[in-house]
């Protein structure tokens, strides 16, 4: 085609065979080891041929036109690109309407080094590092995952059993990056188990001892090690415990090695065996060689070495007391002569015994008795003790021959020790029981009685069974009161108990009391008591204040009084009876008396004929009109049946002086030749 040129002064000129010039575009800055930028030219033309220059010199593959825009792909190299078209008919050529800069941006360099290896067993630390870069910001990472805070040009990661790739990304002020990655591998240590021995004493002489480890892994191998250095060839692991036996005194180690890896580890622990040597041989007895029968003698061995236990025999009867599996015992000589031995022995056997001959000497017989086991407090008993002739004797008791004599106050084991003619002794021991005295007591009953009481039965004595004693009982605990004189009588109780022990009470007093005499007087004044006399006052009964029965008796308040119309005409018995207040005592006494009509008529007309006043009295009261013919005497008595006045009559008026009597009633009784009363009642203020 024409290609129209544009001249001076708006003149275009059309060349023929010229290409349209297209623009080229793409051109930019990148950084190094990125993928360049896109060289594009804006159009085309058929029939012509666009060739890529970078820097003048023709550079990729030379594109026909299609009439579409051309791209020349991604361009790395830096420079200025531009592109010409070629008219395939004429082979004109045109440049292309400009060119297009592209520019490469250098990147950091990164290197990263480690301090030491990178590939180990087990946890480990590495130290790693790349170069310092002015300008240059760095970031490390751990399988493409950032590390906080990890910005500078080096970092010390720990590995544990696993593999990381560590990544260190550098970024210049063009921010242009490169990175670089170092792989850490950290293989895994074999597993931990127990180093452990089931025999870590093992006999010299034996099968030796055995070293365990609780159980192993598959693909690795186990290495035992005494004191460090190895025993045989690894064993291969199989999953379960492992043994080694038949093995020599010394410290054993487990070391296990991955078979992959090579990984090698110590396992836990560690087993010591130790080789148990036999006893040596006993080569001494430290004792005596002659004893005493039934004595306790020491005997003693020195250490035996490697002897954990020592072993005694002695001769037939004796007895090890104490000691045996120890290198001192006590033995008691019963029996004959013979011999001590003694060996050492341990967990693997025993050594030789040595032997040491003892002479046993006999003990004197001894027999010990009593003449009494059980003895009453404060009892004597003699205590014997018999043994061959040239026997010496000495008793716990503080006694020294065969036999002494003990009073104990308490149970008491008494002890003898018997010394015969070749110095051995023997022991022998009686038990005295001491029975304590019965404990009595005596609560007397009764205490006294009176002599009228024919028989009396003590009691109050305890325990029962007992008997009392007194010079007033008879038999066990009887007393005739009425066959012993009035006194007070001293009275204990003794008992004796099962075992024939006695004890006497303290004492008590019994006393028989007298029986009163009572005396029962005529109580009237006459020998008959006229029916009409009036009630009174019966006070003959001696000693005072006792009681009156009989017809025509009875008490009122405080006094008896004798009513004889009550009695009733005829001979009549009373009784008086008085009881001793202190003693109970009491004793009666009887009298006969008559009541009838003799003689009252004329006794009754001339009481009445006589005129008492003043009747209450104060000092003095008259009786005027007294017929001196039938009235012979008169006494005054008090309520008490008491005669407080009595007089003859010898004139018809008396005058009687009452100021010394009491204030109350009083009877007058007037009586005749016959003895024949009436009495009238006066009163005294």
């Amino acid at each position: 085609m024409a290609v129209t040129v544009g001249l001076s002064q708006g003149v275009k000129r059309t060349i023929a065979g010229q290409a349209i010039p297209y623009s080229l575009s793409g051109g930019m800055a990148y950084c190094a080891g990125q993928t360049g930028p896109t060289i594009v030219l804006s159009g085309s033309e058929t029939g012509y041929n666009y060739q890529l220059r970078l820097n003048g010199i023709n550079i990729g593959s030379i594109l026909p036109g299609t009439g579409a825009p051309i791209n020349f792909g991604t361009q790395a190299g830096g420079g200025v690109y531009d592109v010409i078209a070629t008219n395939i008919s004429t082979g004109c050529i045109t440049p292309m309407n400009n060119t297009t800069t592209v520019s490469v941006n250098a990147i950091p360099i990164v290197t990263i080094t480690a301090s030491g290896p990178t590939t180990f067993c087990g946890s480990g630390t590495v130290t790693l590092s790349t170069p310092y870069e002015a300008g240059t910001t760095y970031q490390w990472q751990a399988n493409m995952v950032n590390i906080f805070a990890a910005t500078g040009t080096s970092y010390s990661p720990t590995v544990n059993n696993t593999i990381v790739a560590y990544t260190c990304v550098a970024t210049n002020l063009l921010g242009c990056s490169s990175d670089a990655t170092i792989i850490v591998t950290s293989n895994p240590l074999p597993q931990q188990f127990t180093v452990s021995t089931t025999t870590p004493l093992f006999c010299d002489g034996g099968i030796g001892g055995s070293v365990d480890l609780g159980s192993s892994s598959t693909g690795v191998s186990y290495q035992l090690l005494r004191f460090g250095i190895p025993v045989g060839t690894p064993v291969a692991g199989t999953g379960l415990a492992l043994l080694w036996s038949g093995l020599i005194d010394g410290t054993y180690t487990v070391d296990a090695t991955n078979n992959t890896s090579g990984c090698t580890t110590t396992m836990t622990g560690s087993a010591t065996l130790v080789m148990d040597p036999l006893p040596n041989n006993a080569i001494s007895i430290t004792g005596l060689s002659t004893v005493c029968e039934n004595t306790t003698i020491t005997y003693s061995t020195g250490a035996i070495i490697n002897a954990t236990s020592y072993t005694w025999s002695v001769p037939a009867g004796a007895t090890i007391l104490t000691g045996q599996n120890t290198p001192l015992i006590t033995v008691q000589f019963n029996g004959a002569s013979g011999n001590v031995s003694v060996f050492g022995t341990n967990a693997c056997g025993a050594g030789q015994p040595f032997v040491y001959p003892v002479t046993v000497n006999a003990a004197p017989s001894l027999v010990v008795t009593s003449t009494a086991a059980d003895v009453c407090d404060g009892t004597s008993t003699t205590l014997n003790a018999t043994a061959p002739i040239g026997t010496s004797f000495a008793w716990s008791s503080g006694g020294f021959g065969p036999s002494v004599v003990v009073t104990p106050s308490s149970t008491t084991t008494y002890n003898v020790t018997a010394t015969g003619v070749n110095t051995c002794t023997s022991t022998g021991s009686v038990l005295i029981t001491v029975h304590a005295l019965p404990t009595v007591t005596l609560a007397l009953s009764p205490t006294s009685e009176c002599q009228s009481t024919t028989m009396v039965t003590l009691t109050g004595g305890a325990p029962l069974g007992g008997i009392y004693n007194g010079s007033c009982v008879s038999g066990i605990n009887t007393v005739y009161p009425g066959a012993l004189p009035v006194n007070t009588y001293p009275i204990t109780y003794t008992y004796t108990d099962s075992w024939g022990c006695v004890n006497t009470s303290a004492g008590a007093n019994f006393t028989i009391n007298p029986v009163p005499v009572v005396s029962f007087a005529p109580f009237y004044g006459a020998t008959v008591i006229p029916l009409a006399e009036p009630p009174f006052i019966v006070a003959s009964g001696l000693p005072i204040g006792g009681v009156y029965s009989g017809p025509g008796f009875s008490l009122i308040g405080t006094s008896y009084w004798f009513d004889a119309s009550a009695a009733g005409n005829g001979t009549h018995m009373g009784t008086y009876t008085y009881t001793q207040p202190s003693t109970g005592c009491s004793a009666s006494q009887i009298l006969y008396y008559n009541v009838g009509w003799v003689g009252v008529d004329e006794v009754n007309t001339a009481v009445n004929a006589i005129n008492i006043f003043p009747n209450p009295a104060n000092d003095y009261i008259n009786f005027a009109g007294i017929n001196t013919q039938e009235i012979k005497s008169l006494m005054i008595i008090n309520l008490l049946g008491e005669v407080v006045y009595t007089t003859d009559i010898n004139a018809e008026d008396i005058k009687i002086n009452v100021s010394g009597f009491a204030t109350g009633a009083y009877f007058v009784r007037f009586i005749d030749a016959d003895g024949i009363s009436i009495s009238k009642k006066i009163m005294k203020n």
